[in-house]
């Protein structure tokens, strides 16, 4: 396996992905938060540990495919996860999460920032997209009803000096519900303003960071983006 070519195609454009998903999906179906416990706990396992009960699960199954690697069993480990957790908000009604189903996903979401150099991601950046794809979408659903929550836990990260653990999470949070939190976007794109116009005087900018505060402003109240147009 070459470190992206292989993520092109698999899992997802491989046949029986969907259909094991699905099955997945059925049997999570009676108790939804039960297992978005697990499965969240799992995650957070193998973004600080680079190892969990699936991955050693793949392992064990791909060990014997010619050009077998751990880091291969991580990506696949780390687009599963994602793929299962973000169905699982997307297919059953959020109000049947707990407190702590929130509390967990955000604190997925923090960790794969905060890990992300230290994991294979740095290096398969088509799985970096995967991951990264589905996370902004579970991330977009928990800000519907839990914005101000959601953002005050990336506060540190927001006013740290780690340039590219900022732009990944601008990246995590490009589809936020900004249109249903009026009060607290407009202190949040103020924020993000403050450190584009930052980045931009320090030559430090990047264009996942352009194309993220972009993504932005499909949500964002019209009012709040003007002061953007002078340095975009």
């Amino acid at each position: 396996f070459t470190n992206n070519e292989i993520f092109h195609i698999f899992p997802r454009k491989i046949s029986n992905y969907p259909s094991m998903v699905k099955t997945i999906l059925k049997i999570i179906s009676c108790s939804p938060s039960f297992f978005l416990t697990d499965l969240t706990n799992m995650f957070i396992e193998l973004i600080k540990t680079k190892n969990c009960m699936v991955m050693n699960f793949f392992q064990g199954n791909c060990k014997n495919i010619e050009g077998y690697t751990d880091d291969f069993c991580f990506c696949f480990s780390i687009i599963f996860l994602s793929d299962i957790i973000s169905q699982i908000l997307v297919k059953y009604e959020k109000s049947n999460l707990t407190e702590e189903n929130i509390n967990r996903l955000i604190e997925c979401g923090i960790d794969l920032i905060k890990y992300y150099e230290q994991t294979p991601l740095i290096d398969y950046q088509k799985t970096r997209a995967m991951a990264f794809g589905q996370w902004s979408v579970i991330i977009s659903i928990i800000s519907e009803d839990h914005f101000t929550e959601l953002i005050s836990k990336f506060d540190s990260i927001f006013h740290s000096d780690n340039i590219e653990a900022i732009t990944n999470t601008i990246c995590l949070f490009r589809f936020l519900r900004l249109d249903l939190n009026h009060a607290s976007s407009q202190r949040f794109l103020e924020n993000v303003y403050g450190i584009m116009k930052n980045m931009l005087n320090n030559n430090t900018i990047n264009e996942l960071f352009f194309k993220s505060v972009v993504g932005l402003f499909i949500t964002a109240p019209s009012e709040y983006i003007i002061p953007f147009y002078a340095i975009l």
